[in-house]
């Protein structure tokens, strides 16, 4: 049985993520195990709008479980938590507009849901919007300027937080100050050496001492290869390289517990990527400075 290298989230009084759940069934997206873990810990409570955990990341490889999870939690906050404004922010314009059509298809699946809301779809103005209550999910490439001045918002959703930059800390986390029960979600692979902020979410969360965060981290251990000087070459592949570990792949990826990608796909990316970003992006392993 294979379990995340760390877990934890603060003390609640009761959680609402099985109607979470609920939402994601109807849009053909249920959660699995790991996966309603993390919607427990979005909508777990110490009081009536009050979530126990201001933030809550979620460190994973690629197509394990992030978007895929908080992709659930967002139409929730819309359809069925009453969130004013629900900001998702991703590093790149084009990331926003793609995580924008997924929702439009997972939401267009289910007439009952489709029937609510509309789109707004311009250059850089993405929304959806629930036609009855103005509701809304807003999608943003985040800059250091562009949380300034944000009103209203309830929810926000850090894609990408690898490249999360102390400006854009700045910018956003200010705006929620005024906003009871507010709460940022935080979704990454590990970080690269640069990741300065996501690094900074890392070693709280890790301790399990952080009374207002809820932390989940994916990944395999660290395991050295056979042969010290292994280039991790996977054509020809290298006897005894820890690339090739087939339990360190099941360790880091969650997907594979219940069968959303297979070890063939994650074959195909290892013979594709470069062998750093490969086990970075599917194993986790941390580019850390050299001083850490």
């Amino acid at each position: 049985m294979y379990e995340p290298l760390h877990r934890h989230r603060p003390a609640s009084k009761w959680t609402n993520g099985d109607l979470a759940a609920r939402v994601g069934a109807d849009l053909g997206l249920p959660p699995d195990d790991e996966q309603r873990w993390i919607l427990d810990s979005i909508y777990a409570e110490v009081a009536d709008d009050r979530p126990a955990a201001f933030e809550v990341a979620v460190i994973a490889p690629r197509q394990n479980i992030k978007t895929s999870t908080l992709g659930i939690a967002a139409p929730a906050d819309l359809f069925v938590f009453g969130a004013e404004k629900h900001v998702w922010s991703s590093h790149l314009l084009d990331t926003s507009k793609g995580t924008f059509r997924d929702f439009r298809q997972w939401i267009e699946s289910n007439h009952e849901y489709a029937d609510q809301v509309d789109y707004m779809e311009g250059h850089q103005d993405l929304s959806i919007i629930h036609r009855e209550s103005g509701r809304r999910i807003e999608f943003r490439r985040r800059t250091g300027k562009g949380g300034r001045g944000l009103t209203g918002v309830k929810r926000i959703t850090l894609a990408e937080d690898l490249y999360l930059e102390p400006n854009h800390v700045g910018a956003v986390y200010p705006t929620m100050l005024t906003r009871p029960g507010a709460q940022v979600r935080i979704a990454s692979s590990a970080g690269m050496e640069h990741s300065e902020q996501l690094r900074r979410i890392r070693d709280r969360g890790r301790t399990g001492k952080d009374p207002r965060l809820a932390y989940v981290e994916y990944g395999a251990k660290v395991k050295a290869c056979a042969d010290r000087n292994c280039q991790h070459t996977a054509d020809p592949p290298v006897p005894g390289c820890a690339m090739d570990d087939r339990d360190l792949w099941w360790q880091a990826n969650c997907a594979l517990w219940c069968g959303r990608i297979t070890e063939e796909s994650l074959n195909d990316l290892r013979l594709s990527m470069p062998p750093a970003e490969w086990a970075r992006e599917f194993f986790s392993w941390w580019e850390d400075p050299v001083s850490l």
